[in-house]
């Protein structure tokens, strides 16, 4: 999955983030960090349970902004494409937001 681009501020991107992952996903935030702009998140998947690993980092591009995610199951050997589903849906509703 690509990075995505958004014509905003890192700043206002990461603040999206944070609100949109709080108020809008049963992801719990690990650790975050507003300076680096750069988040740990963990999300369990409904029927099993597993606990997949989500990073999200916004790097400046003025004027605009790129965020690259990364998520990953701790456990099995094929995820079922739910990795790439949730990334691509996550940037899918960022992008909506900003827009």
């Amino acid at each position: 999955v690509k990075p995505l681009v958004l014509n905003s501020s890192s700043d206002t991107v990461y603040k999206k983030i944070i609100d949109h992952i709080t108020h809008n996903t049963s992801w719990k935030i690990v650790s975050s960090d507003a300076q680096l702009k750069f988040i740990e998140a963990t999300e369990q998947t409904k029927f099993f349970r597993f606990t997949d690993d989500i990073v999200i980092e916004v790097q400046d591009n003025n004027p605009s902004s790129i965020v690259q995610m990364r998520s990953r199951s701790r456990m099995g050997q094929s995820d079922f494409g739910v990795n790439a589903k949730r990334i691509l849906n996550f940037f899918a509703e960022l992008n909506n937001s900003t827009n």
